[in-house]
C-alpha cells in the first residue's frame, strides 16, 4: 500500500508539476530572472516565514502527542534557525548588487492568504491536518531544488539552489516524510480525503505565492 505522503502528493495531480516547475523558479535555474524580482520575492518569504512559524507555535501549543510536539518543535528550529537567517543573508546579498526594491516589503494578498490558511489550520484542526497543510511547502522547495540541481549561472541563485539542494535540507525533508508517514499510520479513510483536501489547498496556495513573485503582485495591485 502506498505511504499517506505519495497519496496526499498524487492526490494533487498536475498541480504538483505546475508547482515545482514553476516560471520563477525555472528562470532561477537557467539565471534568467531579474535580480529586482528576486529581491520582491525574498522579502515576500521574510514577511511569510513568521506566519509559517505562528502556525507550528500553534500546533506546538494544540499538541496532546509528544510526537507530533516533537515534529512541529523540530520544523520551527528549521524555519528560525535555517531557512529565515538564509533569507535574510539572500536578502542583503541581492541589495549589495543593486537589487531595486518593488514595493516587497508589505505583504501582499498571495503571502496574507497563505498565513492565514496556514494559521487558521493549526488554531483550530486537528496536528494531522497542520500536517498536511504544511507540507507542501517544506517537501516542493526540496523537490525544486533537487529537479534543477544545485548549480546555476548566477551566484544568487545558486545560493538558494544550494541551501534546498543540500545534502542538510535533503536529509531534512527526508527525515519528515518518514515521520509524517509514521504519525498518520493507518489513517480513516474519510480522514484521508480530508488530508488530501488540505494538502492540495497549500500546494494552490504555494503556487499562488511563486505567480505573485513572478507577477510582482504588490499590495492593492501591480
Amino acid at each position: 500500500m502506498k505511504s499517506v505522503s505519495t497519496q496526499l502528493r498524487e492526490a494533487s495531480g498536475e498541480s504538483w508539476g505546475s508547482l515545482v516547475e514553476n516560471t520563477f523558479v525555472a528562470q532561477m535555474a537557467d539565471g534568467s530572472l531579474p535580480l529586482d524580482s528576486f529581491r520582491f520575492y525574498i522579502e515576500q518569504n521574510l514577511l511569510y516565514l513568521p506566519r509559517y512559524s505562528r502556525m507550528l507555535g500553534f500546533a506546538v501549543a494544540n499538541s496532546q502527542d509528544l510526537r507530533y510536539l516533537g515534529r512541529f518543535q523540530r520544523a520551527l528550529k528549521q524555519i528560525m534557525e535555517v531557512e529565515v537567517p538564509a533569507n535574510e543573508r539572500l536578502l542583503a546579498d541581492v541589495i549589495h548588487r543593486g537589487a531595486a526594491s518593488l514595493g516587497g516589503t508589505t505583504a501582499g494578498t498571495a503571502c496574507v492568504d497563505y498565513g492565514n490558511f496556514l494559521v487558521a489550520t493549526a488554531a483550530t484542526c486537528s496536528s494531522n491536518d497542520v500536517i498536511a497543510a504544511m507540507l507542501p511547502c517544506a517537501w516542493s522547495y526540496a523537490d525544486i531544488a533537487a529537479r534543477y540541481g544545485a548549480v546555476a549561472p548566477h551566484p544568487i541563485y545558486e545560493q538558494w539552489l544550494g541551501v534546498f539542494g543540500g545534502d542538510d535540507y535533503q536529509t531534512y525533508i527526508e527525515g519528515l516524510i518518514s515521520e509524517v508517514d509514521a504519525l498518520f499510520g493507518d489513517t480513516p479513510l474519510p480522514d484521508l480525503d480530508r488530508l488530501k483536501s488540505i494538502f492540495a489547498t497549500g500546494v494552490r496556495m504555494e503556487t499562488a505565492f511563486w505567480a505573485a513573485a513572478m507577477n510582482i503582485e504588490r499590495p492593492g495591485g501591480r
